[in-house]
């Protein structure tokens, strides 16, 4: 099973609003048509976005999403971030024929779960324990598995004080449960960099962003203008290639 993961595209309702002079739609759609032309050769089974589809929260943004990606013709999912709209995200993907859950996607030996890492108004993640209580059942439920997990605020530092300053704030927290349950993976997004750490038995990837990357260690907003995605082979030995276009 072979999971491409996309992060971070920041549309929004006026194409041609740029952020930190980048045009983000030009820059979707070279990741959208770059994947299509290489589908067969990246082999892919699905794509998982982890978070900030959009940042004005649009309808417009969201139908321009969903509609870009039906064209791939592939089983994807995408979880908001915290410049999503979660009712218009999800009112708009009810037209989507390929938008599919993430215990759909999961595979015979792998389970594709999610949590939601989001608080209302704030850029910094934190999972409440109602939110962790149910990601623990669904781990116990799916205990004949390997577990991976996505969510949009990365659970540790990657080493930009611009970002961590907003990360997972109750990452230990998380950390400490995929510990007891022998987790093997966790996906993320929102840094606008990217990042891969094994800690203890766990791989935790963060993709890069499909809008900009920020340049890494910077204190402020400064940014390299290219994007870019993971794909993840779920298979006896996990396996993690990131590209840059």
């Amino acid at each position: 099973m072979r999971i491409l993961q996309m992060s971070d595209i920041h549309l929004a309702a006026d194409k041609n609003d740029d952020l930190f002079g980048v045009n983000v739609y030009q820059a979707f759609n070279t990741v959208m048509e770059f994947i299509g032309k290489n589908q067969k050769k990246l082999n892919i089974d699905a794509v998982v976005v982890t978070g900030d589809i959009s940042r004005d929260g649009s309808s417009e943004a969201y139908q321009y999403f969903y509609h870009a990606m039906e064209r791939l013709a592939l089983p994807y999912f995408a979880l908001a971030g915290d410049l999503d709209n979660k009712t218009r995200m999800s009112k708009q993907a009810l037209a989507a024929k390929n938008f599919h859950s993430l215990d759909q996607i999961s595979s015979d030996k792998w389970a594709f779960l999610d949590i939601n890492s989001l608080v209302r108004n704030e850029d910094f993640g934190f999972i409440d324990n109602s939110e962790l209580a149910e990601l623990k059942s669904k781990i116990i439920k799916n205990s004949g598995k390997e577990i991976a997990i996505f969510l949009h605020h990365p659970p540790l530092p990657v080493g930009t004080p611009i970002v961590d300053i907003c990360n997972l704030i109750n990452g230990d927290t998380l950390l400490k449960l995929c510990d007891d349950y022998a987790v093997r993976y966790i996906g993320c997004g929102h840094a606008r960099s990217a990042s891969i750490i094994k800690r203890n038995n766990i791989f935790i990837s963060v993709s890069p962003a499909i809008c900009f990357q920020w340049i890494n260690g910077t204190h402020h907003a400064a940014n390299i203008k290219s994007s870019g995605f993971n794909i993840i082979s779920f298979s006896d030995n996990l396996y993690i290639e990131t590209y840059f276009i």
